[in-house]
């Protein structure tokens, strides 16, 4: 046999088993994560998306990984209120005001709770879009989210701290 086919082998059976330690090792941990990808997908604004698409997608990924009555503090929107059909309604107004819009997670920190049945999650959003047809941005800002094992992860409440002040 090849000598290179062997050591390829031999590489990807490691990889592989590197890979599936580090799910076995916390599965929860993997599947907040794997909530969090969601999340920011489905705010995703593309160039020409239909709103109604949107919109839908929102719903439906929102119904999926956020309680009823999930906690909202949004550092700009004082008033917003909790519960899941506000943050509906909120990411889907966004639309109105962005042409384009992509959401991208950094500096996650995931931290279950003993026991098991709760976490928090600390990032960094970094928001990219173009608004009005404008120039594209970006906008970074601290997030924190607290999550619940209700049957699977979901998020129970979520703040969106002020954007930092450069410096």
């Amino acid at each position: 046999m090849d000598r290179r086919v062997v050591v390829g082998a031999i590489a990807a059976l490691a990889l592989g088993g590197a890979v599936g330690f580090w799910m076995m090792r916390d599965p929860d941990e993997a599947r907040i994560r794997a909530a969090l990808a969601r999340l920011t997908s489905a705010v995703r604004i593309a160039r020409g998306e239909s709103p109604v698409v949107r919109a839908a997608r929102i719903q439906a990924t929102f119904g999926d990984l956020l309680v009823a009555s999930v906690g909202v503090d949004i550092a700009e929107l004082p008033d917003a209120r909790p519960g899941r059909m506000e943050l509906v309604r909120l990411a889907s107004a966004v639309a109105g005001a962005w042409t384009s819009l992509d959401a991208e997670l950094s500096s996650v920190r995931v931290a279950i709770d003993p026991g098991g049945r709760s976490a928090s999650v600390d990032a960094t959003v970094a928001l990219r879009g173009a608004r009005g047809g404008g120039e594209e941005r970006t906008d970074a800002r601290a997030i924190s989210l607290r999550f619940v094992d209700d049957g699977g992860w979901k998020v129970a409440s979520v703040t969106v701290y002020r954007p930092r002040e450069p410096d």
